[in-house]
């Protein structure tokens, strides 16, 4: 069974004046997104990832990835790596930025093996 992260509406995903198969296929890229960006986490584990780490580990461009964490960040399925004193642990980008860093929660774990979530 596949687990409910992976069901979208097609209207939220493209635009109504799109033709059917756009339709379809962005559903399709978003589902197949979300989760290679969750097996990405699910392979680093406990130390976590950054959005551009997270994007090379799952073949995606930046942006894809960053806006696939956030999904799965609003789902449950990762969530903000926090350091002994409760805030979030950041490390630098190459642009110079800070990023955070994310990880897989349980409830990500049970969504890659088809359990409910």
């Amino acid at each position: 069974m596949t687990a409910p992260m992976f069901h979208y509406p097609a209207a939220q995903l493209a635009r109504f004046s799109d033709p059917e198969t756009s339709l379809e296929s962005a559903a399709g890229d978003r589902t197949t997104h979300r989760r290679l960006v969750l097996e990405a986490f699910a392979e680093r584990g406990a130390s976590g990832l950054d959005y551009i780490s997270a994007a090379k580990r799952a073949g995606l461009e930046r942006h894809e990835a960053e806006r696939r964490i956030s999904d799965l960040r609003n789902l449950g399925y990762l969530e903000v790596l926090l350091d002994r004193d409760g805030h979030p642990v950041r490390v630098q980008l190459p642009s110079g930025r800070s990023g955070r860093v994310h990880v897989i929660t349980h409830a990500g774990r049970a969504a890659l093996s088809g359990g409910a979530a």
